[in-house]
């Protein structure tokens, strides 16, 4: 686990906003030499970095962002504004996305590092790290793990130790690496504490087609109030940089509440460009990563925005181009009912409110977020949470503590979070919605059939559990909420069926409900954390509310 005061979750004011477009001239200065590092029987090599400079007319301080290269630790070498991308940039535009980045208003950064080829002898501040992957006998491209993390330190503190000059906010210091660069990155970020390997401050990271080894427990590291995170990874990425890397990161991050996006890129191997491939929402990656990074680095500009929003009179929960503030999880609050106290995950908007409301189930019939097993989680809660905060809506996600397989038990568990929520000061009680995935999906149908109070469910890639799921389909005729039904087209074939029973029996009882089959590539999977499944739920909603 990270160590708080290294990577608070609190930002300081920024004094200066980089743009959201191409707005300065950029000087770009290359082949400059950062430091050293050492090699085998004794020799050292020479570390280069270049620098990409916006011309923002003194105003700032800028945010850094430090690029590290992909190469397998094999070959690749660093990017530079002025150049088109070499060979080993992997396919990905490298120095597209500098130059942008650039041109938006950051400091900008490219480093070398030392490779399997120069033989890497790490140093002492890196020890325990190496020894973690066999000392000094270890294969050269397990070095060079271990060396591209210690050179990317030295490279830090060559910049930061220019902060003044370089004009660089050093609150706002942003990793990005690819492949090769990506293991480094997060490494950087979420391993070095585990080896007691210091480093400064680390604002987010943006991580393609990388992995957390092994001796960084496959993500388990990471600790909720790290840097936040970006990843993208195609689907059909093979090898040690195989896409259940980054799905063992999500889940990981999602077990811990750590601020983060995860888009994964269906039929894509290991080289892919940025610009050219797109997130389930249509946008360009290299966009989608702009604009996370905006909205973890200035959380203080949402706030202005909201407050505009407020000023015109926008509603709470309605669409609009520009989000709100991101929320990741809050501390389990913990409420009365029955003479229990349950415990829930809380997010909320900034502002006092009364918002709109979602009751979130999570799937299987089990103690889910109380589990010891990162791998088990099998919900990207704060993904989901964060999507729906900033578009201003309360979500309460129960920690439910039936025991397993107990259907009635959770039942009253999720009945008993939707009255929590009824009691909030905070809540437009008209507004509240229930969402659940699989189980969860059988359990929001379930409470749904017995509440009139509710503005929309959602159900989605509905379970079984048993004949449960078909026992209620007579009882849909006590529905009084409209339904949005979800599910992807390459669930198994009782899932589809169980998608097919309701809406049968939806139009049996003449409901008003939308369903809408995705079409990724891997199954239900997606469908556990955020993605066009919230876009289409949120369309839903405010049609009926136009209605």
């Amino acid at each position: 686990m990270a160590d708080p005061s290294q990577d608070a979750r609190t930002l300081a004011p920024a004094a200066y906003t980089p743009s959201t477009e191409a707005t300065y001239k950029v000087t770009t200065t290359d082949n400059l030499l950062f430091g050293s590092g050492g090699t085998s029987g004794g020799g050292s090599k020479d570390l280069l970095i270049n620098l990409c400079l916006p011309d923002t007319a003194g105003a700032g301080p800028r945010p850094l962002l430090l690029h590290v290269h992909g190469g397998g630790f094999t070959g690749g070498k660093r990017s530079s504004c002025a150049l088109p991308d070499h060979p080993g940039a992997g396919g990905r535009n490298e120095a597209r996305t500098l130059l942008a980045a650039a041109e938006q208003g950051w400091v900008v950064a490219s480093i070398d590092y030392r490779l399997a080829g120069d033989d890497p002898a790490p140093g002492p501040s890196v020890a325990a790290f190496l020894d973690a992957i066999g000392g000094s006998q270890a294969p050269a491209p397990h070095r060079s793990l271990v060396a591209a993390v210690e050179d990317t330190l030295t490279a830090l503190d060559y910049l930061l130790g220019r902060a003044d000059e370089l004009n660089i906010d050093t609150d706002r210091v942003v990793l990005r690496g690819e492949s090769a660069g990506s293991f480094t990155a997060l490494a950087v970020a979420y391993c070095a504490d585990k080896f007691d390997i210091k480093r400064p401050s680390i604002a987010a990271v943006v991580g393609y087609a990388g992995a957390l080894t092994q001796s960084c427990e496959h993500g388990s590291t990471i600790g909720p109030d790290e840097a936040p995170l970006f990843i993208a990874h195609g689907t059909e990425d093979r090898g040690s940089t195989a896409f259940s890397n980054a799905e063992d990161i999500a889940q990981a991050a999602a077990k811990v509440g750590l601020v983060f996006e995860f888009h994964p890129l269906p039929g894509l191997g290991h080289g892919w460009n940025e610009w050219a491939e797109a997130t389930d929402d249509g946008r360009p990656v290299g966009v989608a990563m702009f604009e996370f990074l905006d909205r973890v680095l200035y959380p203080n500009v949402q706030d202005e925005t909201a407050a505009n929003n407020e000023e015109i009179g926008l509603e709470a929960g309605s669409s609009t181009d520009a989000s709100s503030t991101i929320s990741s999880l809050s501390p389990t609050v913990t409420y009365e009912t029955g003479g229990d106290q349950p415990e829930a995950f809380v997010c909320s908007p900034e502002g006092a409110g009364p918002f709109p409301a979602i009751v979130y189930a999570h799937g299987r019939l089990t103690d889910l977020y109380g589990d010891a097993d990162p791998g088990a989680l099998g919900s990207d809660l704060s993904g989901i949470c964060q999507a729906f905060s900033a578009q201003g809506y309360v979500l309460v996600a129960p920690i439910r503590r039936s025991q397993d397989g107990d259907l009635s038990g959770h039942q009253k568990e999720v009945d008993d979070a939707i009255e929590y929520v009824r009691s909030r000061g905070d809540i437009d009680p008209a507004r509240m919605s229930l969402i659940g995935y699989s189980s969860g999906g059988l359990l929001a149908l379930l409470v749904g059939i017995e509440r009139q109070d509710l503005e929309m469910l959602a159900i989605m890639s509905p379970a079984s559990e048993g004949e449960r799921f078909a026992h209620a389909m007579n009882p849909v005729a006590f529905v009084s909420a409209s339904v949005f039904v979800v599910a992807n087209a390459t669930e198994d074939a009782e899932t589809l069926e169980n998608v097919n029973l309701l809406e049968q029996a939806l139009i049996k009882h003449n409901k008003d409900y939308k369903t809408v089959r995705l079409n990724p590539v891997d199954g239900n999977a997606r469908l556990w954390m955020a993605g066009d499944w919230i876009d289409e739920f949120l369309e839903f909603l405010a049609s009926k509310r136009r209605n």
